[in-house]
């Protein structure tokens, strides 16, 4: 959220996140988390299926009793309850049909107001690299480029950042409608994820990676076509796109032209296809999402089904450890035994890691 809307308490817990420390990164990228969890679910009896894509929630008499895969693979049951990490929309608007979600009264009304925005729709630029962190002089931080826009004061951010959008619906921003001109820049975030992590080098030895993204709208891309077969006025906005994400990283970086060996473009749309959805991180995080009586971690009139991830607290990859717990009480009851010894472990865990465990400490911070 731009500034004038976002809620103090958010501002000031990603502050209090950051400031101690700076952010934190899993050795050995994004795999960890799967290389930690998967086994865990295996030994407990569970099963991980990969690349199975979902239809919907089946239901039986009021009740969520299993969900059925997509190509006709039939249903996995469920002994107990289904839990939705798939986001607020995808859980609504795919898994649930209309009918069964206006009989449960409707979906909840952030949503409603999310899509209504249309926002937090990414253009994502992955670029690589020959030469390591330190050779390239790449930093851990992250940057938000914020370049002053005609028309706006330097540390007007609203203004800088609204000028990624057009006011009237059907319209283009004039950086994807005109020529682009030299001096055209859009605001962006920039990030080195191979230079946090401490063993990056040991699986890509003498690569190095960054992630730039800026905000977008999917109707910019006109009629895309499907996946794989995209119209040319899909590709030729994504260029654009593209040209200006590499203006952003070198304004910032300017010893890294020539440097690029490899490029790819995320749009929503790209989104649309893998997360189901064109907004990357959910529902929007003003105000009025955390007061809404209407998002709930059960389901209204949906026995047996929950839902948890970003949508239930806020987004992040920290805060999904306490959505999980939130969603987990809501299954087992806080009445639950079981719950409380859970919880008693994981707080123990935790504790004794941060007191004695200093084996997950990069060696060369």
């Amino acid at each position: 959220m731009v500034p004038e809307k976002a809620p103090f308490f958010m501002h000031a817990a990603i502050l209090n996140h950051y400031m101690p420390e700076g952010g934190f990164s899993p050795v050995g990228g994004s795999d960890a988390f799967a290389q930690s969890l998967v086994p865990a679910i295996l030994e407990a009896g569970g099963t991980v299926l990969v690349r199975a894509s979902v239809d919907k929630i089946v239901e039986e008499n009021g009740r969520v009793v299993g969900v059925e895969l997509a190509g006709g693979k039939g249903v996995v049951r469920a002994k107990r309850s289904v839990i939705s990490s798939a986001g607020v929309e995808v859980t609504y608007r795919k898994l649930l049909d209309e009918v069964t979600v206006q009989k449960i009264g409707g979906p909840p009304r952030s949503l409603l107001a999310s899509e209504a925005a249309g926002s937090s729709h990414h253009v994502y630029g992955f670029f690589g690299f020959e030469g390591t962190a330190r050779d390239l002089k790449l930093p851990t931080y992250n940057v938000w480029s914020l370049p002053p826009t005609p028309g706006h004061d330097d540390m007007d951010l609203t203004g800088i950042w609204n000028g990624l959008f057009t006011k009237s619906k059907g319209t283009l921003p004039c950086f994807l409608e005109e020529e682009l001109g030299p001096d055209v820049q859009v605001p962006a975030f920039i990030s080195f994820p191979s230079a946090k992590d401490s063993a990056y080098q040991e699986r890509c030895p003498g690569k190095s990676t960054a992630v730039v993204l800026t905000e977008s709208h999917a109707e910019y891309f006109g009629e895309a076509g499907t996946t794989g077969k995209r119209s040319n006025e899909y590709e030729v906005i994504k260029d654009r796109y593209k040209e200006l994400l590499l203006r952003a990283l070198f304004r910032h970086f300017p010893h890294l032209k020539g440097r690029v060996s490899y490029c790819d473009v995320g749009t929503p749309l790209s989104n649309a296809h893998y997360l189901g959805r064109a907004a990357s991180y959910g529902l929007d995080q003003d105000a009025a999402r955390f007061l809404d009586p209407t998002l709930c971690a059960t389901v209204p009139w949906m026995h047996g089904l929950y839902l948890t991830g970003q949508d239930m607290l806020c987004g992040g990859v920290f805060p999904q450890v306490f959505s999980a717990w939130l969603t987990l009480s809501k299954v087992m009851g806080v009445t639950s035994p079981d719950f409380w010894l859970l919880l008693a472990d994981f707080v123990g865990t935790v504790g004794w890691r941060l007191l004695f465990d200093r084996t997950h400490v990069p060696k060369n911070p």
